[in-house]
């Protein structure tokens, strides 16, 4: 039986809110000019298997720091628009989050994203 529960915390990107689609379309939205590509795999590389992104994008050309700043920055631009445009919240989040607050669950997020790209 486990002990009891003081309080639940929950990572954000593809736990709270679906964005990790979203962030592939900011990534190829910045890429695209610099005759990059970016598909899922790659975003799913660098999330699950702690590869940097960046790099897998490049696929074979030097990952110079001022290319790979350019494109970090653009992605950063272009994501308030991506987020206002794809992400949303998993159905039924609010009824959970609401649940586990009735209980008396302290509730918590955490997440790895930068201040920039969680607000």
């Amino acid at each position: 039986r486990p002990p009891p529960l003081d309080a639940v915390l929950f990572d954000v990107d593809g736990t709270l809110v679906d964005s990790i689609g979203a962030y592939r379309i900011a990534a190829a939205r910045a890429a695209a000019p610099h005759g990059l590509a970016v598909d899922a795999a790659m975003v799913r590389a660098a999330l699950n298997d702690d590869v940097p992104f960046w790099p897998l994008v490049l696929a074979g050309r030097p990952a110079e720091p001022a290319l790979v700043a350019a494109l970090a920055d653009a992605t950063r631009r272009h994501w308030p628009d991506v987020l206002a445009e794809h992400v949303r919240c998993f159905g039924g989040l609010a009824d959970t989050l609401a649940a586990l607050a009735a209980r008396g669950l302290r509730l918590g997020i955490c997440t790895a994203s930068r201040g920039e790209s969680f607000r």
